[in-house]
């Protein structure tokens, strides 16, 4: 059942877009340098779609979740 809720999660386009804008919004707030790649560790990483946000704008990542669904 987790694994099913997982998959619900990140196959959801509307999902997908809204956690996309949330995830652009907190790299703003953190004020990351625009000339740097930095490393984030994203605590509570779900499926890793935040990941994909901070790749995109240059930066590494590293993620951690309790869910071993959510990491699949």
């Amino acid at each position: 059942m987790k694994f099913h809720l997982a998959f619900m999660f990140i196959s959801s386009s509307r999902i997908m877009e809204i956690q996309g804008e949330m995830s652009e919004r907190a790299i703003e707030l953190l004020l990351l340098p625009e000339d740097t790649s930095c490393l984030i560790l994203d605590l509570g990483c779900g499926s890793g779609l935040s990941g994909n946000v901070l790749e995109e704008s240059g930066h590494s990542w590293i993620g951690l979740d309790i869910s071993s669904s959510m990491l699949r």
